[in-house]
């Protein structure tokens, strides 16, 4: 049951802990880290200024933020047939009235989404496991293909995995400061 942060053996219909893992990164393994976070963030980098032409689904999305105004894109359905989370809606609407009407704009915060996925996931991964485990996590999630498209797409695909890695790392603190 090695790397597992918490886990619990269901016994006697009574949750018993089983093991408590907190590691700390040997250098090496920190240095490793870093490289691999900064080598995800700049293949991040590379597909956000890549500059892909925009697909039908990004499209439609994105005359739903630049044609209506913020009321009627966080209350009324979106036309196109799409469906978008209002987070995503509102952060990208915000990026738009901010810095225009361009790609870049428009795919801004499914870039800091990504990023931020990254960064909380090399955290967790230096968190729960140990010797070469974190390095190769951390590897595979930075240069995983689906990770790095959905950092430069007009879609909510990227702050859906940020969300989902943020409440691991938050989930995981909060069972450390519970047994301390």
């Amino acid at each position: 049951m090695n790397g597992i942060p918490y886990g619990y053996l269901k016994h006697s219909l009574q949750l018993q802990p089983v093991q408590t893992i907190d590691h700390a990164p040997s250098k090496t393994a920190a240095r490793a880290l870093w490289a691999l976070v900064l080598t995800g963030i700049v293949l991040r980098l590379l597909q956000y200024f890549g500059d892909a032409a925009l697909s039908l689904d990004e499209i439609a999305i994105a005359r739903n933020v630049l044609e209506r105004d913020l009321w009627h894109l966080l209350t009324a359905p979106l036309a196109y047939d799409q469906t978008a989370p209002k987070g995503f809606l509102l952060a990208t609407k915000i990026a738009t009235n901010l810095f225009g009407s361009s790609d870049y704009a428009l795919r801004l915060f499914p870039l800091i989404c990504s990023l931020v996925a990254l960064i909380a996931f090399w955290r967790v991964a230096a968190r729960v496991l140990d010797g070469a485990g974190a390095p190769i996590a951390v590897a595979l999630f930075a240069a995983a293909m689906p990770f790095l498209a959905y950092s430069a797409v007009v879609k909510q695909y990227a702050s859906d995995v940020a969300v989902s890695v943020l409440l691991s790392w938050l989930a995981l603190h909060l069972l450390v400061l519970r047994h301390l």
